[in-house]
């Protein structure tokens, strides 16, 4: 990831999981909430939530297929 400011930039992870799903990922480089979340990067809660639900159903897909 490239680094401008305080922020990594995701090139790399935007190409591979899409723009909205990479922010969401660099911004929970702490726990939040879905709501703080969806105010700090302005996007709609159910946005967030939806995009965060496949994202953990992809982490456990994962988890399970390297068992």
């Amino acid at each position: 990831m490239e680094r401008t400011g305080d922020r990594p930039q995701p090139d790399a992870l935007t190409a591979l999981v899409g723009r909205a799903r990479a922010r969401l990922l660099v911004a929970l480089d702490a726990p939040a909430s879905t709501s703080h979340l969806a105010r700090s990067l302005a996007m709609a809660p159910g946005a967030v939530g939806d995009h965060l639900a496949i994202l953990r159903g992809a982490y456990w897909q994962a988890a399970l297929l390297g068992k």
